[in-house]
């Protein structure tokens, strides 16, 4: 397998995995699945998203001259940008299968994804030039 689309694999399979246990765990605050697709499905489909829009987030920095300096930036950094896309993928919810009550519950996902993400890239060993490498 390629060692470019791994790690962007290994993030989906988290991504989806933490929005499968968050709906399990809070049913009253998540939702997944719609009419047209089951909740799995709905897991896997906004899963996809937000790891794609988590991906491309890097690349937007470089493309504004905007560097991360040391951990503490990269953190906030990316903490944001999974509740931006996870708000996004939510506020989408009859396309992509996905639902939050509210934005606390979306910030609460946000940090254990963080800190998710950041222990598969660390545990995973793949490439220190950042999340999304160079796809």
């Amino acid at each position: 397998m390629d060692k470019k689309i791994l790690p962007f694999i290994v993030f989906w399979l988290v991504d989806t995995i933490l929005l499968y246990l968050f709906y399990l765990l809070f049913p009253a605050f998540f939702v997944l699945g719609n009419t047209n697709l089951s909740p799995i499905m709905g897991a896997i489909l906004s899963g996809i998203i937000w790891t794609a829009i988590v991906w491309i987030s890097e690349p937007l920095l470089s493309l504004f001259n905007l560097k991360l300096k040391g951990s503490l930036q990269q953190m906030s950094f990316y903490l944001l940008v999974n509740f931006v896309a996870l708000w996004f993928t939510a506020r989408l919810a009859s396309t992509f299968g996905f639902g939050v009550y509210n934005f606390i519950w979306v910030l609460l996902l946000s940090f254990v994804a963080n800190y998710c993400q950041y222990i598969a890239w660390k545990y995973l060993k793949f490439p220190p030039a950042g999340r999304a490498g160079k796809i």
